[in-house]
């Protein structure tokens, strides 16, 4: 499944003539399937749509290497179609990431940024996969064994993504098909006792990243009748059940209302 997301720029300068793909650091960009517009700036002059690791405009300079400039002429459309490269990925295209701030903007320079100001635009980019929810708040644990994002009292929230990095060595771990597992489990209390809501397996030295769509929000029922709607990330050294690990792992949730 694809989309399109488009900007019109009926104003000038620097910041209208950008679009911004993905501006965490830390989650995933979507693969770009093909970008397409028309640069309304003056006829038959050489202009460049550059790839920058950026959130937005105010986070560049002039002068700032992109990742990758694509020429187009002034008072043309234009039509880059990235679908037939493999794989069909953004790391396909030489040194763009598969992760963190990803930011499109016109420059009328090729090798280095040199903001374009008076001129405008229209810029389509049709991109597939995994695209971040704007505004999530971001909790990140260190050397943890569990995570609390949000309590049944702060609840019902939506958690977007899920990030666990696991230590190079289990303490005590469950052995499927030769690996020695840990699991990821979420429970919808911040106490493990509850209906678990979701289980995912890691191994030694792994790091999960879980993308939740349109967000997961935890609810269960506990043996007291309450409807618990928190959110609680806990690792256990076993399935289906918790048995809390002994273990130091590394945990980012990132999620909103």
């Amino acid at each position: 499944m694809s989309r399109t997301i488009s900007t019109f720029q009926v104003g000038s300068g620097a910041a209208a003539l950008s679009l911004t793909i993905n501006d965490s650091a830390e989650s995933a960009c979507p693969d770009i399937i093909r970008i397409s517009g028309y640069m309304n700036g003056t006829g038959s002059t050489q202009y460049w749509i550059q790839y920058h690791r950026a959130a937005a405009m105010s986070e560049l300079s002039n002068g700032a290497v992109p990742l990758r400039s694509e020429q187009v002429i002034g008072g043309n459309g234009f039509t880059f179609d990235y679908y037939n490269l493999e794989p069909l990925d953004v790391s396909a295209l030489s040194v763009l990431p598969v992760q963190g701030k990803l930011l499109l903007c016109v420059s009328t320079s090729k090798e280095t940024l040199t903001k374009a100001t008076t001129e405008t635009m229209e810029l389509s980019v049709e991109v597939s996969g995994v695209e971040r929810e704007p505004g999530l708040t971001q909790t990140a644990s260190t050397g943890v064994q569990n995570q609390t994002p949000w309590a049944t009292a702060s609840g019902p929230k939506r958690l977007f993504e899920l990030d666990v990095t696991a230590p190079g060595a289990f303490t005590t771990a469950t052995t499927i098909d030769g690996v020695d597992y840990n699991f990821i489990q979420i429970y919808a209390d911040n106490a493990g006792a509850q209906r678990l809501v979701m289980e995912e397996r890691i191994a030694v030295g792994e790091t999960k990243k879980l993308r939740f769509g349109g967000g997961l929000s935890p609810q269960a029922a506990g043996s007291d009748g309450t409807l618990y709607k928190g959110c609680f990330v806990a690792i256990s050294t076993s399935r289906s059940a918790l048995a809390a690990t002994v273990d130091s792992f590394n945990i980012t949730s990132r999620y909103k209302a």
